[in-house]
Order: C-alpha cells, then sequence, then structure tokens
C-alpha cells in the first residue's frame, strides 16, 4: 500500500499550528492545576523545575512531531491528548502525558538546577 506524500507546506503549517496549540496546552495545564488544587499544586509544579525550560523543550517536541507527521496525524494525537478522540483510546492518552511529563521532568534534569 503507498502512502500518500505529505507536502512541505502541510509539514510547516502542521508545525506552527502544533506548536501554537501545545504553547497554549502548556500555559493551561499549570493554570488548571493551581486552580482545581486551590493553589496547594505549587509543589507538584515545583517537581518540574522552571517553567521556561521545560516549555520550550515541549513546544519545540510539538513542532518537530507537527512537521515530521503533518496535520492529520498531529491533529489525531492532539484529539488523544485532549481527551477528545474518537474512538477514545486511554492508553494512548495517557502515554501522551506520561511523555509530556517525561520530557519536562528530564528538561529540568539538564538544565543544571536540580534542586527539587
Amino acid at each position: 500500500m503507498h502512502r500518500p506524500e505529505i507536502a512541505f507546506n502541510d509539514r510547516l503549517i502542521s508545525a506552527i499550528i502544533a506548536a501554537f496549540f501545545m504553547a497554549l496546552t502548556v500555559i493551561a495545564v499549570p493554570v488548571i492545576i493551581l486552580v482545581v488544587s486551590r493553589g496547594r499544586g505549587w509543589e507538584f509544579l515545583g517537581f518540574f523545575g522552571q517553567f521556561h525550560v521545560w516549555a520550550i523543550t515541549i513546544i519545540a517536541s510539538a513542532t518537530i512531531t507537527g512537521f515530521c507527521l503533518g496535520s492529520e496525524k498531529t491533529a489525531s494525537l492532539f484529539g488523544h491528548l485532549w481527551g477528545t478522540a474518537r474512538p477514545r483510546n486511554i492508553v494512548v492518552t495517557l502515554g501522551l502525558w506520561a511523555l509530556l511529563a517525561f520530557l519536562a521532568f528530564v528538561s529540568h534534569l539538564l538544565s543544571g538546577k536540580n534542586s527539587l
């Protein structure tokens, strides 16, 4: 079976859109954690270190993923990440969130500011 070639323009647009929506996600998640925990989530967020370090890592990863996969597959991944994909696949959703947490933690460790 022959897979259709993804055009460069599609890859570029997909990368830009993935970066934008991941930036929104990266900003929204800590805010949601703080609101849901009524301000007690600072310790949890502190586990990941400095925001700008892991946020840039995650956004860059989403940009690269968007460029490599194209718009359809990237949209599918975001659907699973946000829990809006049909059919739902909890393993994929939890795996994506675990991957983001792993990227955040590793970027924190590699930043040299290892004070937890």
